[in-house]
């Protein structure tokens, strides 16, 4: 009995104790993250200068903020945004603000319906997707429809909002943003009886459709064609897209040979043209950035690094992108330098007969190493058979049955749907139609970036480590960039040391 009392007695003593330091609040427990790469978001303390406790996991564009507080620099309220915006895009996956052009095409549509009246219906490239985006322009930039909204609020106060002239126009503007969405479409070539101004107008619309259509040749033929034309007011704007122009060739094409002569003969043109309005000086300089991450990636670190250390500028979001990776890059090759060396041994003492999955693995591993094989899937997608074809694949309401369905670049809709019924064998359902739309518009995107070359060279995949004798010695010569790669690795070998 004694022993039941003593029991209860001692439960009923948890029991208040247990009572007692039950918090006021709510039922649950809310789980708190710690996020190892990045500051405490909204990351707008880090990126004016309240540190804290500088983390060696952080990102190499964190520590470089630090790195320049540490060393009694700073930043300006827009380096600080621009900060902050990297590190949104890199820790939380949100796109660039400046990225989103669906207020600028709405804008765009909104001035144009004053000029073709609003009762007309539009242009099914300018009707937003169900999802309520406009990012199906995908070789459209923010910029051209601003332009494109300057020119026609200037051509209609100039000329006129009802004259024929400025109708045309608009209509040569659908032209040429067809072309960034559904299909190759040229405006036509100007007329003698048109007014002088839609002439030239016109000459820079047919040049940015054919930029936009990826008709690159045609595209630096008309745009110097009009950058030597001195009556003309697209003049300085042509002479910076002939380089734009250059790049964007380089940048699809897969002859390594040709694509550095392109690069080439853009920096040449960039190095000779003059921004006589200075609208393009920032973004002659980007490009120029542009061409030496492509083309001479160690001379472009070590000028960023030198940039970084104490000064920012107009690009100065972009120098810190093209720097990190940059240093990701050579990071990766160094890496795969080392384990290359270490497979390459290892391989020597392999017998000739046959080898055990390990030794097989370690086999293709070097193979790969040394770009003999490669781990990319490509899945089995139809392939145009010809450069001016779109192909595509259809599918059934039960996927019982598929068809491929091959169509012109320059094909419209109506004609699209008539080669997708004709194929199939069928009328078309209004799904099927919907279906064959959807999916020629993705086959036609899928132009613009399936070529193009892959930006970011990190991100090793292998099994080595990183130390700072893998450094290479041309970056050891920047302070802040012997201090991003040496304070991590110092640091986790400190910690290391402590707890052996």
């Amino acid at each position: 009995m004694r022993t039941f009392l003593r029991f209860a007695l001692s439960g009923s003593l948890l029991l208040a104790l247990f009572i007692n330091v039950i918090p006021c609040g709510p039922a649950f427990v809310t789980p708190v993250f710690e996020i190892k790469s990045s500051p405490e978001f909204p990351y707008s303390e880090f990126a004016a200068g309240r540190l804290g406790i500088i983390k060696p996991e952080f990102h190499r564009s964190v520590l470089l903020a630090a790195f320049r507080y540490l060393n009694g620099g700073g930043f300006t309220p827009d380096e600080q945004k621009a900060l902050t915006e990297v590190w949104r895009a890199e820790f939380r996956k949100e796109a660039y603000g400046d990225d989103d052009i669906s207020e600028t095409i709405k804008a765009w549509v909104a001035k144009r319906s004053e000029v073709v009246g609003k009762e007309e219906k539009l242009p099914p490239i300018y009707v937003e997707r169900d999802y309520g985006g406009f990012d199906f322009f995908p070789n459209c930039t923010r910029n051209a429809f601003e332009t494109a909204t300057e020119t026609l609020a200037d051509r209609a106060s100039t000329h006129g909002s009802e004259s024929e002239a400025v109708k045309e126009w608009v209509r040569g503007q659908d032209a040429v943003f067809s072309n960034c969405s559904t299909g190759k479409v040229s405006p036509g070539e100007p007329e003698m009886s048109m007014p002088q101004w839609l002439q030239k107008d016109r000459a820079y619309q047919l040049a940015a459709a054919s930029f936009y259509s990826m008709d690159y040749e045609d595209a630096k033929r008309r745009f110097r064609d009009i950058a030597l034309d001195f009556d003309s007011p697209w003049r300085e704007t042509a002479d910076y897209l002939v380089a734009r122009t250059l790049i964007r060739q380089a940048s699809v094409g897969n002859m390594p040979a040709k694509t550095v002569e392109l690069y080439e003969e853009a920096e040449q043109q960039l190095r000779n043209f003059s921004s006589s309005s200075g609208k393009f000086t920032d973004s002659a300089e980007r490009m120029l950035g542009l061409i030496k991450y492509r083309t001479r990636p160690q001379e472009r670190v070590r000028e960023l690094a030198q940039k970084l250390t104490l000064n920012g500028g107009s690009n100065f979001r972009q120098d810190v992108i093209d720097y990190v990776w940059l240093l990701d890059k050579f990071e990766r090759l160094a890496l795969e330098d080392l384990e290359r060396q270490q497979l390459t041994e290892q391989v020597k003492t392999f017998p000739q007969g046959e080898l055990t999955s390990e030794q097989q693995i370690a086999v293709r591993r070097l193979k790969q190493l040394n770009g003999e094989e490669t781990d990319t899937y490509t899945p089995g997608l139809p392939q145009p058979r010809t450069p001016d074809e779109l192909a595509f694949r259809i599918y059934s309401q039960d996927y019982s049955q598929n068809w491929t369905i091959y169509v012109p670049i320059d094909a419209t809709e109506a004609q699209a749907l008539e080669l997708a019924e004709s194929t199939i064998g069928t009328p078309l359902t209004p799904e099927l139609k919907d279906r064959v739309l959807t999916a020629r518009q993705s086959a036609y995107s899928s132009r613009f970036g399936g070529n193009v070359a892959e930006a970011y060279e990190g991100g090793y995949h292998g099994d080595e480590k990183f130390s700072v004798g893998l450094m290479p010695p041309f970056l050891s010569d920047d302070e802040i960039t012997n201090w991003l790669f040496s304070y991590p690795v110092s640091y986790t070998h400190l910690r290391a040391h402590e707890t052996a």
